[in-house]
């Protein structure tokens, strides 16, 4: 097996990480949906201002298309104004992609061997 590349986590999803775990988040958590919700209902309206101002300043193609499914990237200007007036639901699910931008990705290639059995009696044919 050979690592070909990894992909670090993005910038834009460790700061908006950072924010969350101010408010009391479990990062390791993200991924759940109900656990998401769950902590947005339960927060006041200043700590809901400090998330959608966590997405609007670390702007992330990944985000906008959560908005904009016709657009490759959307538009900045709307993205405000849709962060801003999302519901609890869509900034969970904003959440969930954070969550899942928080990874670090690993991509690997490995040979594959044949063994005899499975090769046939001409190898010219390989």
């Amino acid at each position: 097996m050979k690592k070909i590349i990894e992909q670090p986590q993005t910038k834009e999803a460790l700061a908006i990480a950072a924010v969350l775990e101010e408010l009391g988040f479990n990062t390791q958590l993200l991924g759940s949906t109900k656990y998401v919700l769950k902590k947005l209902q339960s927060l006041k309206t200043a700590g809901l201002d400090r998330v959608r101002e966590a997405f609007i300043k670390n702007k992330q193609p990944r985000f906008m298309k959560y908005f904009f499914t016709k657009m490759p990237y959307g538009k900045t200007k709307l993205y405000d104004k849709k962060i801003r007036e999302a519901s609890l639901e869509k900034l969970a699910h904003l959440i969930k992609v954070c969550g899942l931008l928080l990874q670090t990705k690993v991509y690997l290639f490995w040979k594959y061997k044949l063994s005899s059995r499975f090769c046939s009696s001409n190898k010219e044919t390989l």
